[in-house]
């Protein structure tokens, strides 16, 4: 039998990051059609960090995950986390 590591906040990660960015949209539109643009703009934000975020969480619950059972791959998903860290303060730099 093969020992799989738990996945169950990486899972979570993906899955909360998910539905709140998808609510955030859903309540922007909802602001939207109610004409309330400025808040609306504040919660479409907010939906896209959300999104932004989730796969950073995703990549750092994964890590935690895998530290015990499968430290090279835990090691990866940092470096991985590393690496979009480090693109984005680049982009950010980039675009001021």
């Amino acid at each position: 039998m093969v020992h799989r590591p738990p996945a169950r906040w990486t899972v979570l990660a993906l899955t909360a990051g998910t539905l709140l960015s998808v609510a955030g949209f859903v309540v922007d539109v909802v602001l939207r059609w109610l004409g309330q643009p400025a808040p609306a703009d504040v919660v479409a934000t907010a939906a896209v960090i959300a999104l932004l975020a989730t796969p950073a969480a995703g990549l750092l619950a994964t890590s935690l995950e895998l530290r015990r059972d499968q430290l090279p791959a835990a090691l990866l998903a940092l470096l991985v986390l590393l690496i979009l860290g480090g693109a984005t303060v680049l982009a950010v730099v980039a675009s001021v």
